[in-house]
């Protein structure tokens, strides 16, 4: 026995992998189905494995039985319909694959090349197809799956499955190579090989398939060559569990960078948030400082007004309003926290300091007599210097003698008249 019978004998061996193949395949790519599968690719994917293992089981269902029978009914039986109904899950099995190159190829541009396309593999499918019918027909009269005129139409079957993938190989390496010269321009003319586009593309898998069906279609074309066409016939029972896996894997990166993304964008808003916060706080407790000057400050005008009162009740005599006076704020920064301190005043709702008119840099406070026209006399008399830088008021510092008073001096001048407007 030379060395040739043994690589027959051993290609032959893989012929008995047909219907395990297809009964894994449904298992596996229902499963990927149910869980990622949407859309016409992963459809086609589904109903191709399902046809697949119908073909097949309705096949050795049949050599099950005809095992069992006498060696004079094993030729007799028309329980070989089940042969010629198998034909139906061949049929769309195998020619699942170029449907699922248009799938891919649609997306091309030119409307005009993919109408040419559809129309062109419609064709060749009624060439598969007839072919196909042709061997389910005299395998159902010959009451076996190895009939003899079987042998001619698998090769014209595989031979139109040549010229299918071929032109569909060839398209979509045009589609290959138009998006590597797209990517190119994105890239400002970067040097980008067209393998390295083609690895990472989604066709790729599919393109090895293709290719492999050629070369099976090729090589079961001839006699002399049919023999070794039986591993790449058992490895094409699973093409569709193979694209079926690319497809699955491609989903699981897609939404893992997504995920990937989603968490970065995450840590992102969870940083800000951080950001805010700590603003937040800065701010507030720079505005709850603010609020307890200011609250003292509005004591002091609480403290005159009812001074004023008083002055009211006893007659005629002047007295002091400072209820248009803005409050003394002694202020050694210009800003709070991470914002200026006018925003932090916009938004506090409770002050009583108007920010949006600028004062004069020297503003004596005005006299108010308590006549009925309410004539407005000056004083040069204990009067508040004040400084408007912007619309940020300061008290400013004039002089070594100047502070928050003109000195203690005044402010016991000021008392002293208090007690006076308090005897009337």
């Amino acid at each position: 026995m030379g060395d040739t019978d043994i690589l027959n004998a051993f290609a032959l061996e893989f012929d008995q992998t047909f219907f395990y193949s297809y009964f894994l395949q449904i298992i596996l790519v229902s499963y990927m189905y149910s869980a990622v599968g949407h859309g016409k690719y992963w459809k086609v994917l589904f109903y191709g494995s399902v046809l697949g293992f119908f073909g097949a089981l309705m096949e050795h269902i049949f050599q099950a039985y005809q095992s069992t029978l006498p060696e004079e009914e094993k030729y007799n039986t028309n329980v070989s319909i089940l042969l010629f109904l198998a034909e139906i899950g061949w049929i769309s099995t195998e020619f699942s694959v170029p449907v699922l190159n248009l799938i891919k190829l649609n997306s091309l541009s030119h409307v005009t090349l993919v109408k040419i396309l559809n129309v062109l593999t419609a064709l060749l499918f009624c060439g598969f197809t007839f072919f196909r019918l042709e061997i389910g027909y005299f395998r159902f009269t010959e009451h076996r799956v190895g009939c003899t005129d079987c042998n001619a139409f698998h090769s014209q079957a595989f031979g139109v499955m040549a010229i299918t993938d071929i032109i569909l190989s060839v398209m979509i390496f045009y589609r290959i190579n138009k998006s590597s010269r797209e990517y190119k321009i994105k890239k400002n003319n970067e040097n980008i090989s067209i393998l390295a586009t083609f690895r990472k593309s989604s066709v790729f898998s599919l393109l090895i398939v293709d290719v492999i069906s050629v070369f099976l279609s090729l090589t079961y074309i001839f006699k002399s060559t049919k023999d070794y066409a039986k591993p790449f016939h058992a490895l094409k029972s699973n093409f569709l569990l193979i694209l079926a896996v690319d497809g699955f894997i491609f989903k699981f990166k897609a939404n893992n960078g997504g995920t990937s993304y989603r968490s970065y964008d995450n840590g992102q808003s969870q940083g800000n948030a951080h950001s805010t916060n700590g603003a937040t706080s800065m701010n507030g407790a720079c505005s709850t400082y603010y609020k307890q000057g200011k609250s003292m400050m509005n004591g002091n005008i609480s403290m005159i007004k009812s001074m004023n009162g008083r002055t009211n009740s006893s007659g005629n005599l002047p007295f002091y309003n400072l209820a248009s006076s803005q409050p003394l704020a002694i202020s050694n920064a210009k800003t709070f926290g991470l914002f200026n301190k006018n925003d932090i005043i916009r938004n506090n709702n409770d002050t009583e300091i108007n920010i949006e008119t600028p004062k004069p840099s020297y503003m004596p406070p005005k006299m108010y007599s308590n006549n009925s026209n309410n004539s407005i006399n000056d004083t040069n008399s204990n009067y508040y210097e004040m400084s408007t830088i912007g619309s940020s008021h300061e008290v400013s510092r004039l002089g070594s003698s100047h502070n928050l008073y003109r000195d203690r001096s005044q402010n016991a001048s000021i008392n002293n008249q208090f007690s006076n407007f308090s005897n009337y």
